[in-house]
């Protein structure tokens, strides 16, 4: 009967340490997944930022380098000037959002990586506390 108990509690023991190193396998790669989402929304934001951020010193370079834009909005119509002003403010307005769009990625991507280190450390306390039960009980029995 002792030796039946002491096999069971091996067994039980040998599940346990599986299932913790399971747990953090998946830990990981649950936390390894957020990383590489989290960076391809970055790269893509910040792709976005650039391109924004090209057109809007291009435009600032025609502006107050050449002053060719200033001198051509001289002759221009007051609606033609309007839709070259719009323009420029849409360009301001998006790169102000992107830029709080990276900033807020950023936040959420540490988030999720807190939030998985987290779970790995929950998943694999949970299952070293049982397994230290579980040696304590084997103890007890010898």
């Amino acid at each position: 009967m002792q030796n039946e108990l002491i096999n069971q509690l091996e067994i039980l023991i040998e599940k346990n340490v599986q299932a913790t190193e399971e747990a953090i396998l998946l830990g990981e790669l649950v936390q390894a997944e957020n990383w590489i989402e989290a960076e391809e929304r970055q790269l893509g934001l910040q792709r976005e930022l650039a391109a924004l951020q090209t057109d809007y010193l291009a435009l600032k370079t025609i502006i107050g380098e050449n002053n060719t834009l200033r001198n051509l909005q001289k002759t221009w119509t007051a609606a033609e000037n309007s839709i070259i002003d719009d323009r420029k403010k849409m360009l301001l307005e998006k790169e102000n959002l992107l830029r709080v769009s990276v900033a807020e990625n950023q936040v959420r991507t540490e988030m999720q990586l807190a939030f998985s280190e987290h779970m790995v450390d929950v998943i694999t306390g949970h299952h070293a506390e049982t397994q230290a039960e579980n040696n304590m009980m084997i103890n007890e029995t010898f």
